[in-house]
């Protein structure tokens, strides 16, 4: 355990990855039901439609942030089409804003989508996106190198 600060208290990010593979291979219905509650609970604490308007980011307050991150994380666990539209849909948007940040944080949830079960579709998506914040941050050396990449 760790502390967050504020009496927030929580696991380690070893921890919590190793309990989640172990439930996972344990028990994969009991990990899909786990994360289709908690995914019903963040849709429903947000109380959003699915059609998100370009100016999200400065519509919602900030615990309406952290809870659109987490219901962005567990659709991309109980349904990885409609966590992809999510995810296009939020990406695009931070990067219009200049949220560079914000995509950042995006993209950091879908590379916990576990790699194997995406088809190469979604990789070459998310790899994509990767080079669009990389050259988003100026750095295009590395952005061109990522494009490439994806036309060979």
């Amino acid at each position: 355990m760790q502390s967050f600060g504020y009496g927030s208290y929580g696991y380690r990010r070893e921890v919590q990855q190793y309990l989640r593979i172990q439930v996972q291979t344990d028990n994969p219905k009991l990990y899909d039901a786990i994360h289709q509650r908690a995914h019903a609970y963040f849709d429903a604490k947000l109380g959003l439609s699915d059609a998100i308007e370009e100016t999200i980011w400065i519509t919602l307050q900030s615990d309406q942030v952290i809870a659109l991150r987490e219901k962005l994380y567990y659709l991309l666990h109980v349904d990885v089409g409609r966590g992809f539209d999510l995810l296009g849909k939020l990406f695009q948007s931070a990067q219009r804003m200049y949220l560079h940040g914000e995509a950042a944080i995006l993209l950091k949830f879908a590379d916990e989508v576990e790699k194997s079960t995406l088809s190469d579709h979604y990789k070459n998506q998310l790899a994509y996106y990767e080079a669009a914040l990389e050259f988003a941050e100026g750095n295009t050396g590395s952005a061109e190198t990522k494009l490439r990449d994806l036309l060979a």
